[in-house]
């Protein structure tokens, strides 16, 4: 009974997060959690653990015949993630089941291609081809937790 009352707290308080969240980002988790019976609570700790633990990097080459290059890893993780017995970063290993490759679509063409894990709403990676790529990566300074306080 008391987990039922927790658990109710919670859901609340992450609806009045979800209500936050800028343009359709919330509504696109609650329409998430409502066509796979995942509680929302659940799904709006994983969107948001990217940014509390992400530290993926990326990089962009140009080679010699001027092709240009971005590539980029997802290696979710910072030291309290870290698995020292099997040296692996603990919410890496819990989400490449879940990677996922998206080709958005529109009357049948495609936008842009996107890298994801499956229950993340928005883009962590994206390419539209002959256009731009763009991924969200880590950055460290004196204002690390400001993102999360505005």
């Amino acid at each position: 009974k008391r987990w039922n009352s927790t658990s109710a707290l919670l859901e609340f308080m992450v609806d009045l997060e979800l209500r936050a969240l800028p343009n359709d980002y919330g509504r696109e988790i609650k329409g998430m959690s409502e066509a796979t019976g995942i509680p929302r609570a659940d799904l709006f700790i994983l969107n948001m653990a990217y940014e509390v633990w992400g530290l993926c990097t990326s990089m962009v080459i140009q080679d010699d015949a001027g092709e240009v290059w971005h590539g980029r890893n997802l290696d979710f993780g910072l030291f309290p993630a870290f698995d020292f017995k099997h040296l692996q970063w603990t919410m890496t290993e819990a989400l490449r089941p879940l990677v996922v490759n998206v080709d958005v679509q529109k009357g049948g063409k495609t936008l842009y291609k996107s890298t994801s894990y499956a229950g993340f709403a928005g883009v962590i990676t994206g390419l539209k081809k002959g256009g731009f790529s763009i991924s969200v990566d880590s950055r460290f300074d004196n204002k690390f937790d400001i993102g999360l306080i505005k």
